[in-house]
């Protein structure tokens, strides 16, 4: 019918045409043809751009993505890094929105309360995927029920530095310092933080005592660190260098099995005397859970897409960190499961708490 009726339209038009009509002439004869096409098109468009339950018109607005900690450390970079994508990429802006605070349960409770539509999105570290149900007295989602994991997206080995003040160039001239003081200050990103488990983890292996002074991020903890309110930290290899290379901090150890590409001459705690040490700081992107599946999914291949940018890969490792991301949502899960069970057993075995 359809196919008839723009036959007839073409037909009409070669007529006025070949008689030289007004134009008025012209729209008055074919008003009715003009109507029914500008229906049948209109519908036609409406049929391609209408979200839909499935998700497969997503998105067809702009977006945001709540990071959980304070400007100017990596979180917030690699988040820049992917709405600055998203935006030219998916045909709609997408916003950094900061929610720090709580050890980023704040900014994923935002996410959890948000509707479960894929334009808002959590990137964050391991804390409320993995380690703040077990640390926090109280918990205002449930990461299992409540988070849709979509990927992995970087890995940032941790090392121990000092303020310069402290008479330690390495780990047992450290330990023996910090025994002799009786008690040390110490910062980290926040309550769960790796920074503030990786300490547990040390103070398990080589016992001393410290008061944990939590901040909103990496950026906080390093300033007050720099300023010499607190003594040491463990921090990401990022920033740290940084702060290292500029004379503002000094370095005491890789928390990771290997030493940094970036620091050959910087060697390891295991290497130091406490075998086996490791604690590495991930950071990964959510959604709220109930997404559609096909949301998700082309969420995840837009984030790999972006962390696997030769760009991205080759900025972030001149940083110290690793750009790493997940095959699938799927494999995501299974690796907070994982990590999960691996924090448990630390905050378990050292006693650590959220204070």
């Amino acid at each position: 019918m359809f196919s008839k009726k723009i036959n007839k339209f073409n037909n009409l038009l070669k007529f006025f045409e070949g008689r030289k009509r007004s134009p008025q002439a012209l729209l008055l004869a074919l008003g009715g043809y003009l109507t029914l096409s500008t229906a049948l098109f209109g519908a036609a468009a409406l049929a391609q751009t209408a979200p839909t339950t499935s998700g497969q018109q997503w998105p067809s607005r702009p977006g945001r993505l709540i990071v959980t900690a304070a400007p100017g450390g990596t979180l917030d970079a690699l988040a820049r890094v992917l709405a600055e994508d998203f935006s030219r990429n998916l045909g709609h802006p997408w916003v950094v929105e900061t929610r720090a605070g709580v050890s980023g349960n704040l900014g994923a409770e935002l996410l959890v309360k948000s509707a479960a539509d894929g334009y808002t999105a959590l990137v964050c570290p391991a804390g409320p995927f993995a380690i703040n149900a077990q640390l926090l007295p109280s918990m205002p989602f449930d990461p299992q029920r409540d988070l849709a994991p979509v990927s992995l997206l970087a890995v940032a080995p941790q090392l121990l530095v000092v303020h310069p003040s402290v008479p330690a160039k390495n780990l047992r001239e450290l330990i023996d310092w910090a025994r002799a003081r009786g008690k040390v200050n110490f910062a980290s990103q926040g309550i769960g933080s790796t920074g503030q488990l990786a300490m547990e983890l040390l103070r398990s292996r080589l016992p001393f005592e410290v008061n944990h002074i939590p901040y909103k991020g990496s950026a906080g903890a390093a300033a007050d660190l720099i300023a010499g309110h607190v003594s040491m930290a463990f921090d990401n290899a990022t920033q740290a260098l940084a702060n290292v290379r500029a004379g503002k901090l000094r370095a005491i150890g890789v928390a990771e099995r290997k030493r940094l590409a970036l620091a050959p001459d910087l060697p390891t705690i295991e290497e130091q005397g406490v075998p086996g040490f490791e604690a590495t700081s991930w950071l990964a992107l959510a959604l709220r859970a109930g997404t559609a599946r096909e949301i998700v999914q082309r969420m995840h291949a837009e984030a790999v897409r972006v962390m696997k940018r030769p760009d991205v890969v080759e900025r972030f490792a001149r940083t110290g960190v690793e750009t790493r991301t997940s095959n699938s949502p799927e494999e995501f899960a299974a690796y907070i499961k994982a990590e999960t069970e691996k924090w448990g057993s630390i905050i378990r075995a050292t006693g650590a708490r959220a204070d």
